[in-house]
Formats: structure tokens, sequence, C-alpha cells
């Protein structure tokens, strides 16, 4: 959890109000997500994943600031959504129903009269809002996918494929160099 989300779930806490949590078990949304990639989006965030760790990509605390900002967190999910756009499906979107039905779940079983207040990632408010009244079936969106190649298969697939490329170019600068 974030500072936001535990400083908010320490302090319902204290006043004796209920904490609910209600976003979907990260294990389900990353199995959705890797589904819905094609082939080519799944070499390539194999690519971009292992650019970034041998890069040694550094997030600063500026630039986690920067991204609290509405403007910066829409360009974000344009750009996710244009570079992968079969990710924004479950990872932006269907959480964005998970949110809005379980925050909408956990306020009507409190009955009238207690505040419900949520704290949901800001890349997540628009689009709950935007479907607050929509009839959203949980159960649909728990659903796991079809058995797909697991994740370890696909990565040393990929770096064997690189590893054979790299030898073979090797390997014929050699033949070259020595007739």
């Amino acid at each position: 959890m974030g500072g936001e989300f535990r400083a908010s779930a320490h302090e319902a806490l204290r006043m004796g109000a209920g904490v609910h949590l209600g976003d979907r078990d990260i294990s389900i949304t990353l199995l959705r997500t890797w589904a819905a990639l094609s082939l080519f989006e799944r070499i390539k965030l194999a690519y971009m994943l292992l650019y970034t760790s041998v890069a040694g990509l550094k997030i600063s605390k500026e630039d986690i600031e920067e991204m609290k900002n509405q403007d910066v967190m829409d360009e974000m999910m344009e750009s996710l959504a244009y570079y992968f756009p079969s990710v924004s499906t479950p990872l932006i979107r269907e959480r964005d129903l998970y949110l809005a039905a379980s925050v909408r779940r956990a306020a009507s079983e409190m009955g009238e009269g207690p505040v419900v207040m949520a704290v949901v990632g800001l890349g997540h408010k628009a689009g709950m809002e935007e479907h607050w009244d929509d009839d959203i079936s949980l159960e649909e969106l728990r659903t796991l996918p079809p058995h797909t190649p697991s994740i370890k298969k696909f990565v040393l697939g990929f770096v064997a494929a690189h590893l054979a490329l790299v030898v073979g170019a090797v390997g014929g600068l050699g033949y070259w160099w020595w007739f």
C-alpha cells in the first residue's frame, strides 16, 4: 500500500471506522493483463523490462510527486494505452469498473447514514465516476483467463533467441575474419 492508503487506513481504524480493501487481487489483474497481450506486445514488454533493468532506470521522489498531478497521470495512461493497447482494458478500465462496484457495494452494505470515504489511485478516479451507475459484475471481473504460456518460459525463450543471434553474429564475424 502507498503512503496515502496506509495513512487513511490508520486514521479510519483510529476513529473506529471500518476499512474495506476494494481493489481486485493483483494476481488476477496481472494474469488478465498478460492474457490480453498479443505476442508482439509480450516481446515488446519483455524487452522494455529487460532494458530498464539493465539501464538502471531510477525514479526520484520528485518524479513520484509529479505523478500525483491529474494531467501527468492522464498523459501516462494515454501513453500506456498507445504503446500497449491491450493492457488498458484489464489494467485500467476493468479496475475502474471493479473499484466503482466495490465502493458502491461497501456503501450499500453500510445502509443509510454512514459516510463512505474511498481512497483510490488518481488514475482511476475519472473511470470510476464514469461507470458509477453501470451494472457491473464483480464475479466476471474476477474470472481468470484461460491458461497461457508462463512468463518464465516466454522470457527464457526470448533470452535464448537473443543469445542465438549474438552467438550467430559473433560466429559469423569470426568465420569471415579467419578466412
